[in-house]
């Protein structure tokens, strides 16, 4: 997989979305609290090039309930949300085999897709990972470019710290990937994206499997950005791929900034560039539009330009 390029950002205006405004509009200011709020927010504008066909899709995200609510009627009895867990297993700088455990509280979202214009299409309850994607991408690709550094001049081990931050940032991607495609909504829009495997890989596959690949490494510091976006810092464009029951279905280039909320919703990302790996005429664009915690007022509203400006 070919590493990114600084400049890899789309060219997808708010402009091609005239119903967002009516959805959600404005970027409220990074708040540096973990725990989700009620009624925290992002707008996405989606755009499919398939051909000569084109589509647009606006997605809207919102937090139903923050990290802990109140269950009984009269408010009485606070009540934590559900918490998962997950195995996975490493080996360590002895060639041992070794088992490191992620969880994280699961809060309901509500996910609704509209088209550019803002008529709802159907909308979708879904459960998303506090701890793993409030961590983000950043703190992952500074520990995975320092061990590539470090992995030329000799051996290098990753610390155990580090290793389960780089797991967590993966599983908290991975956990985007599973909702969009097992979600009876949203699946059928993540198949207009990423086209159904031939009827011969379901069978011997016993069905239809994506999965997600970030080689970290190889990403690099985002040079410009979408003009309408509130200066984030620091930023990177990190490569993804997806793969469909082993065979590569679509490759991304993502912008991963800071993930305070209200970006932690979506772990930082705020754009992305899709393209197949052997059609060239399918392209899929992903831009964030608006980004809005559960109160505060907006300090930067959404602009139209299409330039974009370096950071």
């Amino acid at each position: 997989m070919p590493p990114p390029s600084p400049t890899s950002v789309t060219d997808l205006s708010p402009a091609a979305f005239p119903g967002a405004a009516n959805l959600l509009s404005g970027f409220d200011d990074r708040r540096e609290a973990t725990k989700w709020d009620r009624g925290d927010q992002l707008l996405f504008g989606l755009r499919l090039r398939k051909g000569d066909e084109v589509r647009h899709w606006l997605l809207h995200l919102e937090v139903l309930f923050g990290e802990v609510f109140l269950t009984s009627l009269d408010g009485q009895n606070p009540s934590t949300i559900e918490w998962r867990s997950w195995d996975y297993y490493t080996t360590d700088e002895k060639g041992e085999r070794k088992q490191i455990k992620l969880s994280s509280r699961m809060l309901p979202v509500k996910a609704t897709v509209h088209d550019e214009h803002g008529k709802e299409l159907g909308s979708s309850l879904v459960s998303l990972p506090v701890q793993l994607l409030g961590q983000g991408l950043l703190r992952a690709v500074d520990i995975c470019i320092a061990h590539e550094r470090a992995s030329t001049t000799g051996k290098a081990p990753v610390a155990e710290a580090d290793s389960q931050l780089v797991i967590a940032a993966v599983f908290g991607m991975m956990s985007l990937l599973s909702v969009v495609q097992d979600d009876d909504v949203l699946a059928d829009y993540f198949w207009q994206v990423i086209e159904k495997p031939s009827i011969w890989s379901v069978m011997t596959s016993l069905g239809v499997e994506a999965s997600l690949s970030m080689p970290m490494q190889q990403s690099v510091p985002a040079t410009i950005l979408p003009p309408h976006l509130p200066p984030p810092g620091r930023a990177f464009v990190v490569p993804v791929r997806i793969d469909v029951n082993g065979n590569a279905a679509l490759l991304v280039d993502v912008i991963a900034t800071d993930p305070a909320r209200p970006y932690a919703l979506c772990g930082g990302m705020v754009s992305a560039v899709a393209r197949h790996p052997t059609r060239t005429d399918l392209h899929f664009d992903v831009q964030l539009l608006a980004a809005r915690v559960g109160t505060g007022k907006a300090t930067a509203k959404a602009g139209l330009s299409r330039d974009q400006q370096p950071l």
